[in-house]
């Protein structure tokens, strides 16, 4: 979702059932050493998210 979309941490958040986007960026980080924002701008430069 988060490499291949465009949404927000807040939605993910939702959809992964966590209370709160803090609480997910906060697992995200703690799992994958970097924040959800961070893991998204490591997509190649050009390579846009999907539409839809």
């Amino acid at each position: 979702m988060l490499s291949r979309g465009n949404a927000t941490v807040a939605s993910i958040a939702r959809r992964t059932s966590y209370s709160s986007p803090h609480s997910f960026s906060s697992a995200f980080e703690r799992h994958y050493g970097m924040s959800p924002k961070k893991y998204r701008s490591r997509r190649p430069a050009g390579q846009e998210a999907p539409a839809g």
